[in-house]
């Protein structure tokens, strides 16, 4: 019996220890896309705020929590057109991972989307306490030449998603208009025609 008891003690311990170091692995995954900018965080602190969201990034909400105790967060209140998130207990940070992507195949989720998540036992109708939080989806930017700093000196075009400039030029009350040429397609000033930049746009 003492051999049974030392071997169903090691298992737990064993199973403790890869459950931790699988749930390290998403803390450095969920870290690394961040830095990437490709994931929004939103914790605790966060309760009541309206979070401004990229289209198309990922949202993830970490809610602490403690399952074991039978108590754990569930969704009360969330629309319907993003959807149910994907729900994954992180026993190294004792904290559960909602996550949404903010695109859709069936059509924008630009706008606002409220959440909120009720804390309670499995079975249970008496709620702990609530988090809620707004979600503020905003179109991507896309990338295409737009006038910056117009009738100033610095008058240029550049992305419209921030990626850079592309040069000097007189370039207010002009839009970029893609046409396609001999050499490629390219975006053209609407206003002279002039070659802005080539990119394969058409």
């Amino acid at each position: 019996m003492k051999k049974i008891g030392m071997f169903v003690v090691g298992l737990a311990l064993a199973m403790q220890a890869f459950a931790c170091s699988g749930s390290q692995q998403d803390v450095a995954e969920d870290d690394a896309e961040e830095a990437l900018g490709a994931t929004y965080r939103i914790y605790e602190t966060d309760n009541g705020k309206t979070i401004a969201v990229e289209e198309g990034k990922t949202v993830r909400v970490y809610l602490a929590s403690s399952p074991s105790t039978g108590f754990d967060w569930t969704i009360s209140s969330v629309d319907r057109s993003i959807g149910w998130p994907t729900a994954t207990f992180m026993p190294a940070s004792n904290r559960t991972r909602f996550e949404w992507a903010t695109a859709s195949a069936i059509g924008s989720l630009v706008g606002l989307h409220s959440v909120t998540f009720s804390y309670m036992k499995a079975g249970s109708t008496k709620v702990l306490k609530t988090f809620s939080v707004t979600l503020d989806i905003k179109a991507k930017a896309r990338h295409i030449p737009v006038c910056t700093n117009a009738g100033t000196r610095s008058e240029s075009w550049a992305w419209a998603d921030g990626s850079g400039t592309i040069g000097y030029a007189n370039c207010a009350n002009a839009k970029a208009v893609c046409r396609a040429g001999s050499n490629g397609s390219g975006y053209y000033s609407s206003t002279d025609s002039t070659l802005i930049v080539q990119y394969a746009c058409a």
